[in-house]
């Protein structure tokens, strides 16, 4: 009986082995071959409502950012303490929002996606108004802490849930839709903080523009919860199979047999180490180089403001033009967007770098341009290819 058994896990080994040796090849991926899809008949055929709902939340997560990215050195002044600590206060909202995506997938994986990002988002938004608040640095580390666990639900929420709701021929094009809520944020933001920050006056002013951002996040939580989730695999099994399989309750997946799967596909570790840098220069570059440019410029918050909000022009021009070209790239020979979107990575850091190290804040803010738009380029044409592979 024993040796029965040996010999029965033997087998399944040898079976399993000899699956981890099957390649699907490029042209066989969801969505490579497909016909072109106008992006407004795209948009019908998922709603208005789930693009519409996540946009704005990324918009505002956009301004949230520019809070501190903008009033980096009045809350410094607020609570007396170093450019060390400010970073580490900072980086709580960051280092939770990367750690806090796993638990987030996890749930994501077994209730309803849509009810799961407005419970995040109202407690991100709450968490947010109770920093306005606080009284040390710690209360403030604490709280940035909290928000960035709620936005965590971004991650492993927002796109698999626009993969769902949109055909594949169009996905690189509502990708760059939904990213682009991120470089409009990143210009409007700014000049909104640094206007109301202006408007209150006093190095405390930090304190209500928190407030007032929080109160359309609240509602736009509140919103997301009406929502419909979509069908998950839907478009992957229409482009594959012609039809939608009928609805099987099945049991979810563990989180370790799915991380092992993914482990086998290097184009995907691969590129989420690429992101992982790309998420470290988003959250922590902004806020050195506010300090940077009061230290070196002598930048005042409004002016701050505007050098944010001119440098992310280069990214609301550049994301429309990126999504285009992922989807067509994506039909067609889909391991090129993997060079493109390492171009946008590595031509970010080289022109950020050049920009820190010019003479005037007009110069460093046109150099900013152009490094920015490289780094959502980036983002636009890596997403369709992580979403594909990880369907394989």
């Amino acid at each position: 009986m024993v040796g029965s058994i040996l010999d029965d896990e033997q087998t399944r080994l040898d079976e399993q082995a000899e699956a981890d040796k099957v390649v699907i090849v490029d042209d066989l991926l969801p969505g490579v071959g497909d016909e072109v899809l106008p992006i407004r008949a795209a948009i019908r055929a998922g709603g208005w409502g789930v693009l519409t709902i996540f946009v704005v939340i990324e918009f505002l997560m956009a301004i949230e950012r520019s809070i501190i990215s903008v009033l980096a050195p009045d809350i410094q002044k607020t609570f007396d303490i170093s450019d060390t600590t400010l970073s580490v206060i900072a980086g709580a909202a960051g280092a939770l929002l990367v750690l806090g995506a796993t638990p987030m997938g996890i749930l994501a994986d077994r209730f309803h996606r849509l009810r799961l990002a407005a419970a995040a988002t109202v407690m991100w938004s709450l968490v947010l108004a109770l920093s306005a608040l606080v009284t040390n640095s710690f209360q403030l580390f604490v709280t940035k802490m909290g928000v960035g666990l709620g936005q965590a639900n971004t991650i492993p929420v927002h796109e698999p849930v626009l993969a769902d709701a949109y055909p594949i021929s169009a996905r690189g094009r509502i990708f760059a839709l939904h990213r682009m809520a991120t470089p409009l944020g990143g210009v409007i933001g700014p000049l909104i903080v640094g206007g109301l920050a202006a408007a209150i006056g006093g190095t405390e002013a930090w304190r209500g523009v928190v407030l007032v951002v929080a109160v359309p996040t609240l509602i736009a939580g509140l919103f997301a919860n009406f929502l419909r989730d979509p069908r998950r695999g839907s478009n992957e099994q229409m482009s594959v199979l012609g039809e939608q399989l009928e609805r099987q309750r099945e049991l979810p997946i563990s989180f370790s047999a799915a991380a092992e799967r993914l482990r086998r596909i290097k184009t995907y570790n691969f590129v989420l180490l690429g992101f992982s840098v790309i998420g470290f220069a988003l959250l922590s570059v902004p806020l050195l180089l506010s300090l940077h440019l009061e230290a070196e410029y002598g930048l005042d918050a409004l002016d701050r403001g505007f050098v944010f909000s001119v440098s992310q022009i280069g990214a609301v021009i550049a994301l429309p033009v990126a999504g285009i070209m992922a989807d067509r790239i994506l039909r067609v020979a889909p391991e090129k967007l993997l060079f493109v979107g390492a171009g946008g990575v590595l031509f970010h850091g080289l022109f950020a770098v050049i920009a820190v190290h010019m003479p005037n804040a007009t110069l460093l803010t046109l150099w900013l341009v152009v490094a920015n738009a490289a780094n959502f380029v980036a983002f636009a044409t890596l997403s369709p290819i992580v979403i594909a592979r990880s369907e394989e």
